[in-house]
């Protein structure tokens, strides 16, 4: 499964029919097998299966189950985690330019202490800066956009099911959170590997005590710690 399956452009509220009879519609639910089907497909999978329920019968409690509770749970654990991650990010955008100032402050004391050989050095070390700079928001920026990418399916899917509670069919809403399952524990897993990867991009002046060479710039991740709210979710 990928991240595009299960993005904002997928038709969010599970089919009511059949995908095999397409013609008919979901109404039988198979608990030996974890199945909901169409009566069709009794003759060709479920013939000798002896505890079979009413879709009806199978979803009559769904708004008020553990199955919805853990889903929109999960989701929001999930969106916290997301949330904190993409704030993180936001700053460490927002730092590096302070962060610059800082070095650069650094970078003309040295100057000022070795005058007459520094200039060429210096120009070398403002370009890399600048060039590190930027090639560290770009990743930051890539992440970041990843994340919110993440976080906004999330949100679309939380709201979906809390939508679906309150206006949709006890059919629609328990074939939802089926549904949804899937594309819960993918989400799970890739926010969990953001969260785990998370590195902290910074920019630091490594001074070298000779005068061809004042120092380096040098691009270095930190560990940071985000409120890791994740719990693996449940499989629907």
């Amino acid at each position: 499964m990928s991240l595009t399956s299960i993005s904002k452009s997928e038709i969010l509220i599970a089919e009511d029919y059949c995908e095999v009879h397409k013609e008919e519609s979901l109404d039988l639910y198979c608990t030996q097998h974890d199945k909901v089907y169409c009566r069709k497909c009794t003759h060709s999978n479920h013939q000798t299966c002896k505890d079979v329920l009413s879709l009806e019968v199978a979803s009559k409690d769904i708004k008020t189950s553990s199955l919805l509770g853990d889903t929109l749970r999960d989701w929001q654990n999930i969106g916290s985690t997301l949330e904190s991650l993409r704030k993180a990010r936001d700053e460490n955008i927002n730092e590096l330019d302070s962060v610059e100032k800082n070095i650069l402050a650094e970078i003309s004391k040295w100057k000022n202490q070795l005058i007459t050989k520094t200039t060429a050095s210096e120009k070398k070390l403002k370009i890399n800066l600048s060039n590190a700079k930027e090639k560290t928001l770009d990743l930051l920026r890539k992440e970041n956009s990843e994340i919110s990418e993440l976080y906004d399916i999330v949100q679309e899917r939380k709201q979906n099911i809390e939508d679906l509670k309150e206006q949709g069919s006890n059919n629609q809403l328990y074939l939802t959170l089926r549904e949804q399952g899937k594309g819960l524990q993918y989400v799970f897993k890739k926010a969990q590997n953001m969260t785990l990867s998370y590195k902290k991009a910074d920019l630091k002046f490594k001074s070298k005590g000779n005068i061809k060479n004042i120092g380096s710039i040098e691009e270095v991740s930190e560990a940071c710690a985000i409120q890791n709210s994740l719990v693996k979710p449940k499989q629907a």
